[in-house]
């Protein structure tokens, strides 16, 4: 007997085999016969499978997943991090609040730093822009979700909020745009060029010299560190279209429409043939998976190395600052912190 785990998987044989979510937490009876392996619950087939020969593989059917609240949007390394019946009300309301509260504070924060920036140009008689943006946003409680690491708009999608010389007042851009484009927008509205990566100006369109929507995919990629190793996924954004892939075996593919399904609760994958061969050729042309989990292994053995290396020498990182100027050492203080107290 095998007990379902969380993330609808069970272990035969050093590797993992999904079964369907509706069995979660039950006992199922695993029989292996020939190359192939099944699972039974109640004398009842519930899942088939070809028996991997790999070493900690993982063996995942993706309809499985289907009758989870978060109806076919999920693979299994997001399912895994479902908060169940355990979240309490009382537990969710306070992460809620608590998240809130950081964003009020950090709004008054970037308030007073934006304050500054334009009394600075002001008094020195030079054009200013001031701009706000984030690396992620994170999950609060959205599709039983907490943090970041998801495609979910509430953790994917940030805001990029420019103000000042050469920006119309109330421009907004709705199509598609990347944190890869601020380079290049804030060094054309500073007369100079920036040649790295791919990322476009928003320039002309922030300054109402373009009015039309650039129509272009947007890209997001991630490595998630698994028991069983790297997965390494991508995001494409393409007009009211997100479309999701996983590296699991079989891959995880997901596709909505966010104008009608902002919650993005449904996988329209199987409606939408042709779009979706359209994004999978994008990913074919441009990613490699394999070399994006190499990377995160080579940077998860780097960061092990200087681990041991620290723990032998020690830490010593006056270099970092010796380049400080007086005014950047010392006693500092954050001010929020301050008011709260």
């Amino acid at each position: 007997m095998r007990r379902v785990q969380k993330d609808c998987l069970i272990s035969y044989a050093g590797s993992q085999y999904s079964v369907p979510a509706e069995y979660v937490g039950r006992d199922v009876a695993v029989v292996a016969l020939d190359n192939m392996l099944a699972a039974y619950y109640e004398g009842k087939q519930i899942a088939l499978h070809r028996i991997s020969y790999q070493r900690k593989d993982m063996v995942v059917n993706p309809q499985h997943y289907r009758r989870l609240t978060v109806k076919q949007t999920m693979d299994p390394i997001l399912v895994g991090r479902v908060k169940n019946e355990t979240m309490t009300e009382e537990n969710a309301l306070a992460c809620l609040a608590t998240y809130l509260g950081q964003i009020e504070i950090m709004d008054g924060q970037i308030g007073e730093v934006r304050k500054a920036v334009f009394a600075c140009a002001a008094r020195d008689g030079r054009p200013a822009v001031f701009g706000y943006t984030s690396d992620h946003g994170d999950a609060c409680g959205e599709n039983r979700l907490y943090g970041k690491r998801t495609y979910f708009d509430t953790s994917a999608k940030v805001p990029l909020l420019l103000e000042g010389d050469k920006i119309a007042a109330g421009r907004v851009i709705t199509s598609p745009v990347s944190l890869m484009d601020v380079g290049p927008t804030i060094c054309e509205l500073a007369g100079t060029t920036f040649e790295i990566g791919d990322g476009h100006s928003l320039a002309n369109q922030l300054g109402g010299k373009m009015s039309e929507e650039i129509d272009r995919v947007v890209m997001s990629q991630m490595v998630d560190q698994t028991q069983d190793g790297e997965v390494a996924s991508v995001m494409l954004r393409w007009r009211e279209y997100k479309y999701v892939c996983y590296n699991t075996n079989p891959r995880c593919e997901f596709l909505v429409n966010l104008e009608q399904d902002p919650k993005e609760q449904r996988n329209i994958l199987a409606e939408q043939p042709v779009l979706a061969a359209w994004f999978a050729q994008r990913i074919a042309e441009d990613i490699d998976f394999f070399a994006m989990e190499q990377t995160q292994r080579n940077h998860t053995r780097n960061v092990e190395w200087f681990r041991a290396h620290e723990t032998i020498v020690g830490l010593d990182d006056s270099e970092r600052w010796q380049d400080n100027p007086p005014t950047a050492r010392g006693n500092l203080s954050i001010t929020a912190v301050d008011r709260m107290g």
